[in-house]
């Protein structure tokens, strides 16, 4: 298995800053997919992430006021198409 890390990597691991490592967890094996537990951080991360959403201020849309005859083109009088 080769994403387990060896003990020299382990411990070069420990000895890392947390916010220097490339990862953030030590890669572990299990036998089966029932036997992984469930990721720690997954209610705080779900629970700050709604947060979020529910705080952050909404974009004020700025709407144009302009005035619908000004976007027609000006059309010639039907007199002036005559031949």
């Amino acid at each position: 298995k080769e994403y387990l890390f060896t003990p020299a990597e382990a411990k070069a691991w420990e000895k890392m800053d947390p916010a220097d490592r490339p990862l953030g967890f030590v890669p572990q094996a299990y036998d089966a997919m029932r036997k992984v537990p469930q990721y720690d951080g997954l209610i705080r991360e779900r629970f700050e992430r709604c947060l979020d959403l529910y705080l952050c201020p909404r974009e004020a849309k700025t709407r144009l006021d302009i005035d619908p005859d000004s976007l027609l083109p000006q059309l010639p009088s039907p007199a002036e198409l005559r031949p």
